[in-house]
């Protein structure tokens, strides 16, 4: 086939010159192309399904683990510190406005509380970012956000107000947990505790940094 090519490449040379033959072999070397794509294409998607599954897989069984082992972190939280819960916040990527700037949401991932106590994570599902904007921001900034009492936030955060005061929350510590270098999520320590708000917060810069590694794709160290 080579062999024809290169004859009927000489053949446009003579007759049509130098130009047209260059012409012929770059169409030539394109349609060479086109077949190699086209051969190869279903190889490449193959790969590609393969490679995706198998990160899925790796992702679906890190997630398993690392849901035994925060339950217990928090678990262990709620008795040393006599709390009444210990909760994680996770931010997560929702649709978008039809202009495509998406909304940033957070929902309550994993939730261990005192014995006779009521769950509050059904009220943290899918909740937007921009109605704790101020509350946000400052987590962001400062790491950790403590709420001595709970009338202190009322006209500052008043949204978040109205969610804890329907449980009587006590003292509250929120505390970042990070990527790179953008937060991922928050550490909820709360209850009528004895330990000090250092003390509290020592203890959930530990904690959060294992949270942090467990639920990285990649091993990092905290903010």
């Amino acid at each position: 086939m080579s062999t024809g090519i290169y004859s009927f490449f000489q053949y446009i040379v003579a007759n049509f010159g130098s130009t047209s033959g260059l012409l012929f072999m770059i169409l030539v070397i394109l349609i060479a192309f086109v077949v190699l794509i086209i051969r190869t294409f279903p190889d490449i998607i193959k790969g590609y399904m393969e490679n995706e599954a198998r990160n899925h897989k790796k992702n679906a069984d890190k997630r398993m683990d690392a849901n035994l082992q925060i339950t217990q972190l928090l678990s262990d939280a709620v008795t040393s510190l006599n709390l009444t819960r210990a909760m994680v916040l996770e931010y997560s990527n929702g649709h978008s406005n039809i202009a495509g700037f998406p909304f940033l949401y957070f929902n309550a991932t994993y939730e261990q509380m005192k014995i006779g106590q009521t769950s509050i994570c059904q009220d943290f599902q899918q909740v937007n970012v921009s109605l704790f904007a101020d509350f946000a921001s400052k987590l962001k900034s400062e790491n950790y956000i403590y709420i001595e009492k709970l009338e202190d936030i009322r006209d500052k955060y008043p949204v978040l107000y109205g969610i804890l005061k329907k449980y009587d929350a006590c003292k509250t510590l929120f505390y970042s947990f990070y990527g790179l270098e953008t937060p991922i999520g928050a550490l909820v320590l709360e209850g009528d505790t004895s330990a000090t708000k250092d003390g509290l917060v020592k203890y959930a810069a530990d904690i959060s940094q294992k949270i942090n590694l467990l639920l990285n794709n990649e091993d990092r160290q905290g903010k």
